[in-house]
Parts: C-alpha cells; sequence; structure tokens
C-alpha cells in the first residue's frame, strides 16, 4: 500500500507541477483527476481500516478465550498489513478486494478521461504525462481482476 501511495503522490506531483509549470491558468481537468485521486485513496483507506477492524474484533474474541497463540496470530496480521500492505489470512478479504477493484476502475476511468480531455484540449504534454501515470497506476494494481495475497474466505 505504501508503494501504490507514493507511486500517486508522485503522479499528483509530476501531473500538478508540469500543468502550473506551462501555464498559470487553472488546470479543470486536472483537478478533476486530483479528486478522483483523493477519492481512491479515502476508498483503500476505508477499506483497510474495514479490514484492521475486523483483525480488532478477532483479537477481542481471542483474549476474552484467552487465546495467547490467536492473539499473537492476529498481531502478527495487523502488523504485516499496516508495515507491508499484506492482506490477512484470519479475517475475509472479499470486502477489501472488491473495494480495490471498484476503486482502481474509477481512477483508471478517470485517468483516461483526462488524457482524453488533454489530447483535445490540444495539450499534449499533459495527456502524455498522464498517460505514464496512468501506466504506472496499472503496474501497481490490478484492474478488472482483483489481485489476492491472501485467501479471502478467512
Amino acid at each position: 500500500m505504501t508503494r501504490s501511495t507514493t507511486v500517486l503522490a508522485m503522479c499528483v506531483v509530476l501531473v500538478g507541477g508540469v500543468a502550473f509549470a506551462a501555464d498559470e491558468d487553472p488546470d479543470p481537468i486536472g483537478a478533476k483527476l486530483a479528486t478522483a485521486k483523493a477519492e481512491y485513496e479515502k476508498s483503500m483507506e476505508k477499506a483497510r481500516d474495514g479490514l484492521l477492524a475486523d483483525l480488532k474484533k478477532r483479537a477481542e474474541t481471542a483474549t476474552k478465550a484467552g487465546d495467547l497463540k490467536a492473539l499473537d496470530k492476529v498481531d502478527d496480521e495487523v502488523k504485516a498489513l499496516e508495515e507491508k500492505g499484506s492482506l490477512p489470512k484470519l479475517v475475509s478479504t472479499r470486502d477489501y478486494t472488491e473495494a480495490k477493484r471498484v476503486a482502481g476502475v474509477r481512477l483508471k476511468n478517470a485517468y483516461e478521461t483526462a488524457v482524453k480531455e488533454y489530447t483535445v484540449a490540444g495539450k499534449k504534454e499533459f495527456a502524455k504525462a498522464t498517460q505514464a501515470a496512468l501506466e504506472d497506476f496499472k503496474k501497481e494494481t490490478v484492474i478488472g481482476a482483483v489481485k489476492v495475497d491472501a485467501p479471502d474466505d478467512g
């Protein structure tokens, strides 16, 4: 997750920097794309928070049962999710993967729309920069299919 966040941040800087360096007029196309990126990040954060909430419930159950081994497993999965973005195996990831797929498709569509609008507006360099950002995004995610690092049935 950290890697995709970094790539998206670089894309925002690249597209925004190119847009404002070339001309001082406001860039409504870039603004729409920035909004789509923010919505993507918000969706991903909400989905991740859902996974953490499910893991917290699992930890509470293990605590109430006095099951130290299960509690340690939950703690390990929370740590892996937070530090590496690894999906947990102890809880269902179905909602997360679906949210990721939907958010990814929406952002991909926003990129494609921006490329088209920049091209129509005669802003070829902006279109190329946005297309490159789209290609980077596609490499980081799987659009149209769900990339699963762990079983989604828990």
